[in-house]
């Protein structure tokens, strides 16, 4: 079976992203997926989602959450995901 895989795009200093990466690397895991990280500000994603961190993204690159990411509600996106496969 692939491995699953969602992004978490964060910035530096964003205390919001510190809070949600834990939450979004604790449901990831239990739910089977790997999560990458990646700073919008070091791979030229600004202009995209420079003002919408933290976010998180499918592999095919749809929105799965942003803002303040709740477990519950990324737990149900997540599910989502993991069926559609």
């Amino acid at each position: 079976m692939a491995e699953r895989t969602v992004r978490f795009l964060t910035r530096r200093g964003c205390p919001l992203c510190d809070e949600a990466l834990p939450v979004v690397e604790r449901a990831a895991a239990r739910l089977g997926f790997a999560v990458v990280v990646e700073d919008v500000d070091t791979s030229g994603r600004t202009g995209e989602y420079g003002d919408r961190v933290p976010v998180v993204l499918s592999a095919g690159g749809r929105v799965v959450a942003s803002g303040r990411i709740g477990p519950a509600r990324l737990w149900w996106a997540l599910l989502g995901l993991r069926a559609a496969r």
